[in-house]
Formats: C-alpha cells, structure tokens, sequence
C-alpha cells in the first residue's frame, strides 16, 4: 500500500491512491508483457482499466482495509502470481 500512502500524501486525495494503484498494477503487467512473461493484452473496451486489474485492485484495498496494516512484498508477490497472472493468461487463452 506504499502506493496509496505516498499518492494521499502527494494529493490529498484517496481516489487519486485508487488511480495510482491502477496504474501501479498496469505497470506491472506491461512490464511482464515487455518480458515475455504475459502475452500482450487487448485494450479494455471501455478504455478504462481491465476487469483483472480492478478485481486486483478491488483485493489490495480490501485487505488493507480489514487488516488495518500495509500489504506486504509478499501478499504482492502471491496477488500477482496466484491471481492476477491466471486471470490474464485465461484471458488470452480463451
């Protein structure tokens, strides 16, 4: 959640955390595509942010909430694999 910290900070503002955290996870998965690791995606079609990155998104903020503590490099880590990279791999497979 250092992204949503520092964006409040830099803004004020927990909507523009929510964006940095879109945009957060959109880099991630561009830069496992550049890697080869992810086939490239198609844009999403209401040009907004994929069904897969907001249920990650939704995920992040719902465990911060309850938990009431920082996610760890480890919960992103089993975000990432576990979930995000199935849901995209699925996607294009399907």
């Amino acid at each position: 959640m250092r992204v949503i910290a520092a964006s409040e900070e830099q803004h004020g503002a927990p909507a523009h955390a929510v964006d940095s955290l879109h945009q957060a996870v959109e880099d991630v998965l561009a830069h496992a595509t550049e890697r080869g690791d992810l086939p490239p995606r198609p844009a999403a079609p209401s040009g907004d942010h994929s069904l897969e990155v907001s249920a990650v998104v939704a995920l992040v903020l719902h465990w911060q909430s309850l938990r009431g503590q920082p996610i760890t490099d480890g919960d992103i880590g089993a975000i990432v694999d576990r979930i995000l990279t199935p849901l995209i791999q699925s996607r294009s497979s399907g």
